[in-house]
């Protein structure tokens, strides 16, 4: 039983520690880390605009 608290402690901070930045120096990968957050910022903004956009028009348009 303890090798598995074991385990599941390691999971648990390898997953904490997966989004700290590189201590390697590696700008590149920061640099990543940074454009897939912006993009699903982009994308995330996007496509709840392509949900809003319509429905305004079409609630505006019939009244």
């Amino acid at each position: 039983m303890q090798s598995l608290s074991k385990a599941v402690t390691k999971i648990i901070f390898n997953i904490m520690n997966a989004d700290a930045p590189a201590r390697s120096g590696s700008k590149a990968i920061a640099w990543v880390k940074r454009l897939g957050f912006w993009g699903f910022m982009f994308f995330t903004i996007k496509g709840l605009l392509w949900l809003i956009v319509p429905t305004a028009l079409a609630y505006f348009s019939c009244s």
